[in-house]
């Protein structure tokens, strides 16, 4: 559908609109003769037919914007070879990293560039630089505005190393002589696997070599109160094997995953409570033992996300589950993430051709629609759009998402000048609790008032509502089943609402239009 279209079916709704609203004066003028209605009870007819047509609009057009989403360029980057990680923090600013560098003279450095919502950046520029002398490889941020890089960037003692920004300059995670127990750097990356909690607490995986450079297993670290603390080992039994990835949850548990196995010789995934390691599930499950996974997302629910070569499974608090019998993916899962309102997607890569339904051999991205996998596209091959030429190099597509829903994705992205760049699909719809859920919020959009409804009083209950910036607009307790809140001066925008029961946070994303 051309833009022309697009506008063109906006201008006919509101026309029809236009002229429904003209005539639901005749409309209720005949009801009235008819039934012989009060003023009151016409007035209230009128508002009422009035606010059908007015929330059939905005579903229209919902719908219709929905059918119009499509990858597109995000902003120019300046990228001169491939983007290989992204992240973004609470304010909805998004972070990349990769084998790309700067223009500084004589050879140029490795950096992590910012997009604000408008344009990208270097973070950190002259004497505050990164100047990282090799490829980054992961970013991550915390909920302090603190970013954290590592690769195969080193110090001055040639070992790999975590750096932080704090804001304004960029710095080792260290203290003193307390540092990563890292050998000198040879040709490969030690640190493999970065994740940061609510409470501040960085996490880094790491390869252990001995002193012939022979790999020996791994590492986890744990970094807090200014100091780096030895939380597990190869040697342990919960770690037995590589560490691909690390993930927190809003209560602080970290979630391990990898190629290691339990006493039953399965893959599974660890869990450590800030005390001590134990497995996610069941030894003996069958759902999540027989690939190894190779990353993990959490919601803000501490439901767990983790993908094998072939599938998604899901982590309830209770069990593991299967989304979907197959994602339909031949030659492996890079990744797997989920948004603040629960949607799920799954970034998959090939470089072989017309080996994948719909994608002719070109990785793609999908989201999980209650029974199945749904490639994101407009018609047309994901991710093969104006004005991709082609994809080289690395072909693993890595996926995040921002607190407005917007999904980026990067992976060797290659557009007509022979730039690397990132690739955005906006956000587009508002995501409802499902009928089954201990809460309902109403109306979304909201305009004066909002409704939060509880399916029972909780002994902890609390909202918490933030604009899109994490600027808190409205904290309180929910002592009651039914509670109103005034947003008749709120700015209209999007929101996103946080409900807490019991400790259990469930976020919605809220439209406030007036």
């Amino acid at each position: 559908m051309t833009a022309l279209t697009f506008c063109g079916i906006i201008v006919l709704i509101s026309g029809v609109l236009a002229v429904y609203l003209h005539i639901s004066s005749y409309i209720c003028a005949t009801l009235n003769i008819i039934f012989n209605f009060d003023k009151q009870h016409s007035i209230y007819m009128r508002k009422n037919l009035r606010y059908i047509a007015i929330v059939f609009l905005l579903w229209l057009q919902a719908n219709v914007l929905h059918a119009q989403a499509a990858w597109t360029i995000c902003g120019k980057i300046e990228a001169n070879s491939s983007i290989l990680t992204l992240n973004a923090d609470r304010w909805g600013n998004v972070y990349a990293a990769g084998r790309f560098k700067d223009s500084v003279l004589p050879k140029g450095h490795y950096f992590v560039a910012k997009w604000d919502g408008f344009s990208w950046s270097e973070l950190g520029i002259g004497g505050n630089a990164l100047n990282a002398d090799s490829t980054i490889n992961l970013v991550t941020t915390d909920d302090l505005g603190n970013v954290y890089a590592t690769g195969y960037f080193t110090n001055d003692s040639n070992k790999a190393y975590i750096a932080m920004w704090n804001g304004s300059s960029w710095s080792e995670l260290s203290s003193g002589t307390n540092s990563l127990p890292i050998a000198s750097l040879q040709n490969y990356n030690q640190i493999n696997a970065l994740a940061t909690s609510p409470s501040g607490k960085v996490y880094a995986s790491f390869v252990i070599y001995d002193s012939l450079n022979s790999y020996t297993g791994y590492k986890i670290y744990e970094w807090y109160h200014a100091s780096w603390h030895d939380i597990g080992s190869s040697s342990d039994r919960f770690l037995w094997g590589d560490v691909r990835a690390l993930a927190t949850d809003w209560m602080g548990n970290l979630y391990v995953t990898g190629s290691f196995k339990n006493l039953l010789g399965r893959y599974y995934i660890a869990k450590w409570n800030d005390t001590t390691w134990s497995e996610l599930g069941s030894s003996s499950d069958s759902i999540i033992g027989d690939l190894f996974n190779s990353s993990i997302s959490v919601d803000d629910s501490a439901h767990v996300y983790i993908n094998n070569e072939t599938e998604i499974m899901k982590w309830d608090g209770n069990m593991w589950t299967t989304l979907s019998n197959k994602y339909h993916a031949h030659n492996g899962i890079s990744s797997v993430t989920v948004d603040k309102s629960g949607n799920i997607y799954a970034a998959q890569f090939d470089d072989s051709i017309n080996t994948m339904p719909h994608t002719n051999g070109k990785p793609y991205i999908s989201e999980w629609k209650d029974t199945g996998w749904n490639e994101l596209s407009n018609g047309e091959v994901n991710l093969h759009f104006s004005p991709i030429i082609s994809q080289n190099e690395d072909h693993t597509l890595q996926i995040v998402t921002d607190v407005y829903g917007n999904l980026y994705a990067c992976g060797s992205l290659i557009d007509p000048v022979n730039q690397h760049y990132i690739a955005v699909y906006p956000a587009t719809n508002i995501k409802e609790p499902p009928a089954n859920s201990n809460y309902r919020i109403y109306p979304n959009p909201a305009d004066n008032s909002l409704n939060i409804q509880l399916d029972k009083l909780y002994i902890d209950a609390e909202v918490h509502i933030t604009d899109v910036t994490g600027r808190k607009i409205y904290t309180a307790q929910l002592n009651s089943i039914n509670t109103t809140i005034d947003v008749s001066h709120w700015l209209d925008g999007l929101y996103i609402c946080n409900v807490s029961l019991d400790g259990v946070i469930n976020t919605v994303k809220l439209l406030v239009k007036h």
